[in-house]
């Protein structure tokens, strides 16, 4: 299986592209591509140069790494490491020293170096390989090319007949792309686009990773194809840790390769940026106004730096949104706890929302504090009454761990009722977390059972891994009528929607009746399944 960290196939999604990146080759005998890193940029040039070489023609290719961009003339010396002998028995005796003297064949001689010869040896070299047929000069990675290179390459191409044809890639770090001058005015720019939802799944499917949730994968890496692949990867190793899928409301895992990604992604930005983004991604609904309030001054040239990177976009009323769901994950997990402490600090002034200043506030800290956890209770009763119950959910488990240890009821209770916010949110996640932590203490029956009936609603329709909390929630509710009915009642939901088997559905919704009707009509928590 191919590393998640390597490219996506060219196939998925790109076959168009590659006919006008062919179009365009063959008009105007230049092309650019350009796009964020992991879009599938090298995908491309490879297979086009495939297709090149499959019609005969020569195919150089040069793709400088990083640390090349700080080496005079490295990418040159690249590029005509790789020319065929034979096209160099044509030279004059100044050039062939002067391409030994590049490719480090040869001592430079005491007069010193005879640059005129070399830019000319270069052309020469073009020339004669262009006269034996097409030449297709494919340049990855152009950003990293140094400075002496591209001048070489750019005075070559100017003087090149057309069979020399010129495809370059470009990660664009900001303003005009690198390559731009070395293939000459008038271009094509070709930007690579992000695949799209069924492209994901396509591609996770042929790399033979889930596409159960290529839906979240698509949200999650921005359309990405490295970025995509790398989430595969982690929610399969996810998965397996676990022996089970992962559920449809769980967050994805941004972690091992899907970590590593996203860093490189954020990494073409200064230190600045990244610190304005890292606001961003701490706030629920950042904009540029809130941004400058907490502290950011140059938000708008910072967010516009990330923006031509393709890792933000900032709407006209300056709302600032993730292009890819991982990237904030990665900012704040990357982040120590100091600094996203200030940054919570600093947004806690900044919002206008009092739920959100008082979330802020209580992310600042790491303390017990009993009035901070009454005001987060607060705010989760205020989500409850919205509707935003993952949010209230949210909240309920943030003021149960700013709980003093000896008020154990008041924690107890926030955090039943979180896991209860949670169910009703279909946060899987939240009420798994929530029920571990009324399992873990000294709680009532009911309460035990409150918890465990909060995961069973939080699952959905998944409900076919659950017979352990089935059990253990029949067990805690035996001699109360009311939760047997509750318990009952979601043994009806399991029996149709899982099991297939209407009859014990019917029968079991049946007995939920009965129970509640002997328990007072309480407790039964009916809530529409389809």
């Amino acid at each position: 299986m191919v590393a998640a960290t390597g490219n996506a196939d060219t196939t998925v999604g790109h076959g168009e592209l590659i006919k006008a990146v062919d179009r365009a080759l063959t008009t105007h005998g230049r092309a650019l591509l350009t796009g964020p890193a992991g879009a599938g940029k090298t995908e491309l040039v490879r297979a086009l140069t495939e297709a090149a070489a499959l019609r005969y023609e020569t195919v150089l290719r040069l793709a400088p790494e990083p640390a090349d961009r700080w080496i005079p003339e490295a990418s040159a010396a690249a590029l005509l490491a790789s020319v065929p002998a034979a096209a160099l028995e044509r030279l004059s005796g100044p050039q062939r020293t002067a391409i030994a003297l590049l490719r480090r064949e040869t001592d430079a001689p005491r007069a010193g170096r005879d640059h005129v010869a070399l830019r000319l040896a270069v052309v020469e070299v073009l020339r004669t390989l262009a006269a034996r047929g097409p030449v297709l000069l494919a340049l990855d990675n152009a950003q990293w090319l140094d400075a002496e290179s591209t001048d070489l390459l750019r005075f070559a191409l100017r003087l090149t007949p057309p069979r020399v044809r010129v495809l370059a890639a470009e990660c664009v770090l900001g303003g005009a792309p690198l390559a731009e001058p070395l293939c000459g005015p008038g271009t094509p720019h070709i930007r690579v686009p992000p695949l799209g939802t069924d492209e994901v799944a396509e591609l996770l499917v042929r790399r033979g990773l889930p596409a159960r949730l290529a839906g979240r994968i698509h949200q999650a890496s921005g359309g990405n194809p490295r970025l995509a692949l790398a989430l595969g990867h982690s929610l399969a190793e996810a998965a397996g840790a676990r022996d089970g899928g992962a559920h449809h409301a769980d967050p994805l895992p941004v972690s091992g390769q899907a970590r590593e990604v996203a860093r490189r992604l954020l990494g073409v930005l200064p230190a600045q940026a990244r610190r304005t983004l890292l606001l961003a991604a701490l706030a629920a609904r950042p904009t540029t106004a809130m941004l400058r309030r907490a502290g950011r001054p140059d938000a708008e040239a910072e967010l516009a730096l990330a923006e031509r990177a393709a890792l933000v976009t900032v709407e006209e009323d300056g709302a600032v949104r993730f292009t890819a769901g991982a990237l904030p994950t990665a900012l704040a997990a990357d982040a120590g706890w100091p600094e996203r402490a200030a940054g919570h600090a600093a947004l806690a002034a900044a919002v206008d929302d009092p739920v959100q200043a008082v979330r802020h506030r209580a992310l600042a800290v790491d303390t017990p504090d009993r009035e901070l956890a009454a005001e987060i209770t607060e705010a989760a009763a205020a989500c409850r009454r919205r509707g935003q119950r993952a949010l209230a959910a949210e909240l309920g488990l943030l003021a149960a761990d700013r709980t003093p240890w000896h008020l154990p009821g008041e924690e107890l209770a926030r955090l039943v009722g979180a896991a209860e916010d949670a169910g009703w949110a279909g946060r899987a996640d939240l009420a798994r977390r929530a029920a571990r932590a009324v399992l873990a203490r000294d709680a009532s029956p009911a309460d035990r059972v409150r918890a465990r009936l909060a995961v069973i609603d939080a699952a959905g329709q998944a409900l076919g891994a659950l017979d352990e909390t089935f059990a253990h929630a029949a067990a805690d509710a035996e001699g109360e009528p009311a939760l047997q009915a509750a318990v009952r009642l979601r043994t009806a939901w399991k029996h149709n929607l899982s099991d297939g088997d209407p009859v014990r559905s019917r029968d079991a919704a049946a007995e939920a009746g009965v129970l509640a009707a002997a328990g007072g009509g309480r407790g039964a928590g009916a809530r529409g399944r389809s």
